[in-house]
């Protein structure tokens, strides 16, 4: 006799999620970039509030000139 699984599967049995749709390339670019930033600020943390020279470069480099 067969024992059942709590959640009404076969033992051995794997239900996968539904397929998801591909991202585009411009959202796997997007989450890329947004995967570095987070790394980048995990690594690094923040800058301290009071020394507004660090917090500028790292803006900068965090954001790219266009941020400013």
């Amino acid at each position: 006799m067969m024992r059942e699984e709590p959640n009404g599967e076969e033992p051995g049995e794997t239900n996968l999620p539904r397929p998801r749709r591909r991202l585009t390339e411009e959202e796997f670019r997007e989450l890329m970039r947004e995967a570095r930033q987070e790394a980048r600020r995990r690594r690094y943390g923040r800058p301290p509030e009071e020394d507004s020279a660090v917090a500028l470069r790292t803006q900068h480099a965090e954001f790219g000139a266009a941020a400013h």
